[in-house]
């Protein structure tokens, strides 16, 4: 492969994140859009499926190329690898964690964005298949050798991918995320309001939760639980009893907007995840000026910081005093303290330059 040039430069993103959904894939291509475009580069979506800019506020309407196979398999070697051979970026950059032609021998600068190796660590969750082998145990692997540049999201990612798909050079680049607003003061005698971000996945431990939830009504029996995000409807009447199921609210799939405006006027973000490769929620909660309880596993150190309250994901109890905790005057005032340093964290604007730099060529 041949060296970035100067920019602006021809840089084609897979596009097939930005289907309106607002997953962790979602969030990150979004990201990385934005600050190539603002870089002045020249970004081409490609994909194979259409592509919605109306969802994602942070990137320019931009040229799109919609081929190809539905199939994700065909369509990253096949399809892809004709285009490529045929449009010869400067840059392909594919943010999903798997998405390389392993064929591909032409000049483009191949740069691979995995988010996490949560599939290796926990393999008796998930590779469980011959499928799920080969997706896993071989080709995400090969992709990760075949890219000239790979980056990720925190620490401990870098950490899991060098162990589990046996490269050595991953750059680590925190997604910039924006500045939130500040929350919204309840009157002291107000029952509490909990929020809860993680979906059904088991290592979120919604049952949890849940169970948290349910105990912490003895003190607050009016409290609140909103669930944000689609899927809990299959699971929640086997987890919730008759006395908490009233006070829980499927909050469903909200605009950013009115995402941000209900973790604003919640006491704290419940996400007891027993693993992340970044945890988004936990930004979210900060970013809105909420405290947020979460696990320790992964990186939820480096994105909560001295601001988050660690628990035992399974420690039901421990969870039950953290809601009680986060409620003092004595933890508002030293998360209030702690607040300001972590936002500048995870909101550094310099963070979009060094993933400029990554990308094109040039760290």
């Amino acid at each position: 492969m041949v060296n970035a040039p100067e920019l602006p430069i021809h840089i084609a993103v897979d596009g097939r994140p930005l289907d309106g959904s607002k997953n962790g894939y979602a969030a990150y291509t979004e990201w990385v859009v934005g600050a190539l475009q603002a870089a002045g580069s020249h970004v081409t979506l490609v994909s194979n499926r259409a592509i919605k800019f109306s969802a994602y506020d942070r990137i320019t309407r931009c040229p799109t190329e919609i081929f190809g196979s539905l199939r994700s398999v065909a369509w990253e070697q096949r399809d892809l690898l004709a285009y490529l051979n045929r449009q010869q970026p400067d840059v392909y950059f594919c943010g999903q964690n798997i998405g390389l032609p392993l064929l591909y021998r032409g000049r483009t600068r191949l740069v691979l964005g995995i988010l996490d190796a949560i599939p290796q660590r926990f393999a008796e969750h998930y590779i469980v298949t011959l499928r799920d082998r080969i997706r896993y145990r071989w080709m995400q692997g090969a992709q990760a050798r075949k890219a000239d540049q790979i980056v990720t999201i925190s620490q401990a990612s870098q950490r899991d991918i060098k162990r589990f798909m046996g490269v050595s050079q991953v750059k680590t680049i925190y997604i910039r995320q924006l500045a939130g607003q500040s929350k919204v003061r309840m009157a002291a005698n107000t029952p509490p309001v909990y929020v809860y971000i993680g979906g059904v996945e088991w290592r979120k431990r919604l049952d949890s939760v849940v169970q948290a939830f349910e105990l912490s009504l003895t003190n607050h029996p009016g409290s609140k639980l909103y669930l944000i995000g689609s899927g809990y409807e299959a699971v929640l009447d086997k987890l919730a009893s008759d006395k908490a199921r009233p006070l829980i609210v499927l909050a469903g799939v909200l605009s950013e907007e009115k995402r941000n405006a209900l973790i604003r006027r919640a006491d704290a973000v419940l996400f007891p995840s027993l693993y992340e490769g970044y945890g988004l929620p936990i930004a979210e909660g900060l970013l809105q000026g909420v405290p947020v309880i979460c696990g320790e596993g992964g990186s939820q150190r480096e994105i909560g910081g001295v601001s988050a309250v660690y628990v035992d994901p399974t420690d039901v109890s421990a969870i039950v005093g953290a809601m009680e905790k986060v409620r003092t005057n004595a933890f508002r005032k030293s998360f209030k303290e702690g607040l300001t340093e972590q936002v500048a964290f995870l909101t550094n604007p310099a963070l979009d330059d060094e993933l400029v730099r990554a990308v094109v060529g040039r760290s």
